[in-house]
């Protein structure tokens, strides 16, 4: 798994998956595709947290901070950002792919988040995601554990909907 490359270690992580019966070919073009504007929730979610305007693509993604971090097409795609989450206006700073793994200033948290397209079981497959963080210092982690306390149901939700946008783009594909 790629996203095991980036952040092996973590402190913190989240997982949620659904099963499917769409082709990796089609999860992999609709993970690259995906568009949360839809979502009224994770417009709502992304406001509150006083995120730079930008769109809910991946592209978007980019544009507040994350670096596609690694894909292998039809099996996994990993996105990750380097910041202080904590902060009432996140703090996030811009870092190049091949600086994220060896990224250890004190006083940060490094996110990676990955969409993982499992091998078939009975004719249909699974697609997960999962959400890791390392905090590079026991500061950043424990401003990190309290924010994650307060955040993480709202992740969860944001998450669950990025899963559920996937899957609606393969059957808007035909899948």
């Amino acid at each position: 798994m790629i996203l095991d490359e980036w952040i092996p270690k973590h402190h913190f992580s989240e997982k949620h998956s659904v099963i499917t019966q769409a082709t990796p070919g089609l999860l992999y073009d609709s993970i690259v595709a995906m568009d949360l504007a839809a979502s009224p929730l994770v417009r709502f979610l992304y406001s509150l947290r006083r995120m730079p305007r930008a769109t809910l693509t991946l592209e978007g993604m980019k544009e507040i901070g994350f670096s596609v971090l690694g894909m292998k097409e039809e099996r996994e795609y990993v996105i990750g950002l380097v910041g202080r989450f904590w902060k009432p206006v996140p703090e996030i700073i811009d870092i190049r792919p091949d600086s994220f793994a060896s990224f250890n200033e004190e006083g940060y948290a490094k996110a990676a988040l990955n969409f993982l397209i499992g091998e078939s079981i009975g004719g249909n497959r699974q697609l997960s995601t999962e959400t890791r963080v390392y905090c590079t210092s026991l500061d950043a982690r424990i401003r990190f554990s309290a924010y994650w306390a307060v955040i993480r149901p709202f992740s969860g939700l944001i998450r669950k909907a990025m899963l559920k946008e996937i899957i609606r783009g393969t059957e808007r594909s035909g899948g």
